[in-house]
């Protein structure tokens, strides 16, 4: 008796468990990529095959020679968290890392508005100019359009902006003006690092 009631059990267990398999199987997965902008296109091509993404097309090839670590996502075309079937074409648009060398000279003032500058690329700090002084820096950033900035150091009301292209590695240099008022005079943008 006691086996007829283990496997009548046995069955009402096993009938719902079977259902729910082939009610899963019915319908087809459904995935949910991450967002990979700002990655490298190596690593980010690895995080969406790592949601189950099998359709991914980038345009790095464009970059050929280009180290991979260097060509970096910029746009993808399905956003983070929505539904997708696996095989939905998830297309990432790239751009290189370049170069930008910062050359500025801050003007001397020797009673008044002696004060330092703040330099920063976008919302990159790259340091300080002080009063009358040279400052240079290398950075990375995405081929494209850049603001260079000078902020007054002491508190980031008074500033100036300079918006440049960067296609390749570039040099930027200046000499910033300071008083009441900043201001970016004499600029140039060069290809190349030159310095």
């Amino acid at each position: 008796m006691k086996r007829i009631i283990c496997f009548i059990v046995f069955v009402f267990l096993l009938v719902p468990l079977s259902a729910c398999g082939q009610s899963g199987s019915s319908s087809k997965t459904k995935i949910k990529p991450v967002s990979v902008v700002n990655m490298p296109v190596e690593e980010a091509v690895k995080a969406l095959q790592e949601c189950g993404a099998d359709n991914i097309v980038t345009d790095a090839d464009q970059y050929e020679g280009w180290a991979p670590e260097k060509i970096i996502v910029t746009e993808q075309s399905v956003q983070e968290g929505k539904s997708i079937s696996p095989d939905e074409e998830i297309r990432l648009t790239c751009r290189r890392l370049v170069r930008l060398y910062v050359d500025v000279k801050s003007e001397s003032n020797l009673l008044f508005n002696t004060y330092d500058m703040d330099i920063y690329v976008d919302d990159h700090n790259l340091g300080t100019v002080k009063n009358g002084d040279s400052f240079t820096a290398l950075a990375e950033v995405i081929e494209g359009s850049h603001e260079i900035y000078a902020y007054k150091s002491s508190n980031h009301s008074t500033s100036a902006y300079k918006q440049i292209d960067v296609n390749g590695d570039t040099t930027f240099s200046s000499r910033i003006s300071h008083g009441g008022s900043i201001g970016f005079e004499e600029s140039s943008v060069k290809e190349g690092i030159l310095g």
